[in-house]
């Protein structure tokens, strides 16, 4: 049974991690879809509790809603998860561009390792 040399298995390997990377920037791309969704609901309840007659309305509570901080806390944390996976997500892009340009550097080391040795290497080789 044949095993793969490292530089037939290289480009297999990196092939591999891009389709992992690839499929976590997706699944992570889909959550900040969602927090982005999120976000925009709390900051559309959180104004319903600051301006009950519209936001353009001169109608103001004028009794503290109790609901408001716990509201104001979840908007931050979700913000804060957002911004924490667009680093993620940034990350997940770069390592996913270096290994675009990897896997043919790798692919090509192969083929040139596997290519017949020709011309005069052999010839200058053999004939001493």
């Amino acid at each position: 049974m044949w095993r793969l040399t490292p530089k037939k298995k290289k480009p297999q390997v990196l092939t591999k991690q891009l389709a992992e990377f690839e499929s976590q920037r997706g699944a992570l791309a889909k959550t900040i879809a969602k927090l982005q969704g999120d976000l925009e609901e709390g900051q559309a309840h959180w104004n319903k509790l600051r301006y009950p007659g519209g936001r353009y309305s001169f109608v103001y509570p004028t009794v503290p809603n109790l609901e408001e901080p716990g509201v104001i806390a979840a908007i931050a944390n979700i913000q804060k998860q957002i911004h924490a996976d667009e680093v993620t997500l940034a990350s997940r892009d770069a390592k996913i561009q270096s290994l675009k340009i990897q896997i043919p550097q790798a692919q090509h080391e192969y083929e040139a390792s596997i290519a017949p040795l020709t011309g005069s290497y052999f010839s200058s080789h053999l004939e001493t």
